[in-house]
């Protein structure tokens, strides 16, 4: 079996570990916030990472109230910019920690007394070892180009600072999370079968709201960079527009349909799209009667809060299972390495 196969197997352990160990990281994260709580705060990322950070703006926007925005790490390393980040906390996730435009953003952040805080998969990275506070995301060894196991781990680690930052209101949802996650890895035969439907895929679109929109992104990014698939994840918000016409009866299009506030959303979607004759999955948490059960992938029923671990978890192995099946080697995709230093 491959790397990424085995790295998604993982993830239950790696969830449990994570919530063991960083433990001393986070008290001294709630010392800092103790003494200056940040009123703003600027996630710089790139890639798998900067998914994760925007199931973060949701964690934080809604349950601590802290405005969340993305930084633009060129506007420094390219064009030297001058941005102010004095009143800002500086959120700075890699997992590899080698990123160059993310550290530009880190040392004019510094300089400017801002709190500076890293989350990689390496303590000894430039990025850790710059930070005020490095939290190791312990996630081990990932061999597969396509970030599982780190991506998850991020997730849980975001979850976590999340936490700190909401004066710990989402306490009760950090222990189930691994449980939730070994549910999920017990239907890949399942999975798998859907995912038979997605060999010959030249184009797709994943839709879903809320927090699952930063797992529409990173799904379309697993299937991109294992599978060679023209993926683009959308907000469902955002497709309603320009988007929707690009649909026709040859269109790939996966849904995630959860339950809660988002559920309405959803299936206001559904109910437009099929209207397109495209071929359409849904991932859901709900049976849906009249909707062909060889598209539909049920998932266990959690909280909107760590609905993108259970998601994500499924759509890893849905991507690993379409790209063996075109037969490619999702390990090592063609003109991609672990480790990306952009500038």
């Amino acid at each position: 079996m491959s790397h990424m196969y085995n790295e998604i197997k993982e993830q239950v352990t790696v969830i449990k570990h994570i919530s063991n160990i960083i433990q001393p990281e986070l008290e001294m994260l709630q010392k800092h916030i103790n003494k200056k709580r940040p009123k703003h705060i600027v996630m710089v990322a790139r890639g798998s990472s900067d998914n994760a950070c925007q199931y973060f703006k949701y964690l934080c926007e809604i349950h601590a109230g802290i405005t969340v925005s993305f930084a633009a790490p060129s506007t420094v390393s390219l064009y030297n910019a001058w941005i102010d980040y004095s009143d800002s906390m500086i959120i700075a996730v890699s997992q590899s920690g080698q990123a160059q435009d993310v550290i530009e953003i880190m040392k004019l952040a510094k300089d400017q007394h801002a709190f500076v805080l890293a989350l990689t998969n390496d303590i000894n990275s430039p990025i850790a070892k710059l930070a005020d506070l490095h939290i190791d995301i312990h996630a081990g060894k990932e061999y597969s180009v396509a970030a599982t196991k780190s991506f998850t781990a991020q997730l849980y680690c975001l979850l976590e600072i999340a936490n700190i930052l909401s004066n710990h209101k989402l306490n009760k949802y950090t222990q189930s999370i691994a449980a939730h996650v070994e549910n999920v890895l017990k239907q890949e035969s399942k999975i798998f079968e859907v995912a038979n439907q997605y060999i010959h895929v030249k184009e797709s679109y994943i839709l879903a709201r809320g927090y699952l929109y930063s797992i529409a992104l990173e799904s379309s990014l697993k299937i991109q960079e294992t599978s060679y698939i023209n993926s683009k994840g959308y907000a469902l918000s955002d497709f309603h527009h320009g988007p929707f016409a690009a649909i026709d009866q040859v269109s790939h299009i996966i849904i995630f349909l959860k339950s809660g506030i988002t559920y309405q959303n959803g299936l206001e979607m559904i109910e437009k799209v099929r209207k397109t004759n495209c071929h359409l999955i849904v991932f859901s948490d709900q049976e849906l009667i009249d909707f062909p059960q060889e598209n539909l992938i049920i998932l266990p029923k959690v909280d909107d809060t760590i609905s993108p671990f259970l998601y994500i978890t499924a759509m890893q192995l849905f991507a690993w299972k379409v790209s063996t099946l075109r037969g490619l080697n999702p390990d090592e995709p063609r003109g991609l390495k672990k480790v990306t230093i952009t500038k």
